[in-house]
């Protein structure tokens, strides 16, 4: 769970929130770019992960009396490479930086490691 703008995001089932890197306001020349200009970020910092996707055909519960899940590949703090699509929040519209998106770990490209 991470904490936001007097906010709690805590992601469900095997879904990821992810902060996107601040996009880059300038060119390799130097010239500075307009916020229309600039493309998003598709790398970011993994910032709270869900307990997993549930086993739909499992009537068992896991051996220590819980909901048997599916695992999560990856944990908060990894850099991940993210698709162009998802579900992106502002959380703060003032600021750029704030921007996460939440994605089910499955839509995930790569871990970067």
């Amino acid at each position: 769970m991470i904490r936001a703008a007097q906010i709690d995001i805590e992601p469900i089932g095997d879904r990821v929130v992810v902060k996107r890197n601040i996009a880059i306001g300038q060119t390799a020349g130097g010239l500075a770019l307009p916020d229309s200009a600039k493309e998003s970020p598709r790398i970011g910092t993994v910032v709270a992960v869900g307990p997993g996707a549930l086993r739909l055909f499992s009537n068992e519960l896991a051996p220590d009396g819980t909901e048997d899940r599916f695992p999560m590949q990856c944990e908060v703090g990894d850099r991940v490479l993210l698709p162009y699509h998802g579900e992106v929040i502002q959380l703060d519209p003032a600021d750029k930086s704030s921007e996460i998106v939440v994605v089910p770990e499955n839509q995930l490209l790569a871990i970067l490691r």
